[in-house]
């Protein structure tokens, strides 16, 4: 053999040689992020990390005041459904607590009274058959 010449018998030894290597850590990186325990400690560290950033950039109140901030929106969403769908107008005082029938608003009377007839309705039906 000359000096400076390429012997390329060896080449198809080293593709399969590779293609093995490659395949080997193909699977083993496969079972490895396809394990439970691989992933708990990461998912711990970016728990750690969330908390962390949570309370150097997050104020304490602003965790406080969210929750009341999305119920308002939510509730006014459901008033908003509500007259879309139905075209009812509810009023944030007929949810308090205590209410009874004669304190509703006159929407929910008619609709109580409609419910009510068809109630009798469906009795006189079953009592005809």
């Amino acid at each position: 053999m000359v000096r400076g010449e390429l012997k390329l018998d060896g080449a198809p030894t080293l593709c399969r040689n590779f293609k093995d290597y490659f395949w080997e850590i193909f699977i083993i990186a496969k079972i490895c992020f396809s394990s439970v325990w691989y992933w708990i400690p990461i998912l711990f560290y970016a728990y750690m990390i969330f908390q962390l950033w949570l309370v150097f950039f997050v104020h304490p109140l602003t965790l406080l005041i969210l929750p009341a901030i999305l119920t308002t929106y939510l509730l006014w969403r459901e008033e908003k459904r509500v007259e879309a769908r139905y075209g009812l107008k509810m009023k944030l005082s007929s949810y308090s607590i205590g209410t009874n029938v004669e304190s509703r608003s006159r929407e929910e009377l008619a609709l109580y009274e409609y419910e009510k007839m068809i109630k009798r309705k469906m009795e006189d039906k079953e009592d005809e058959k």
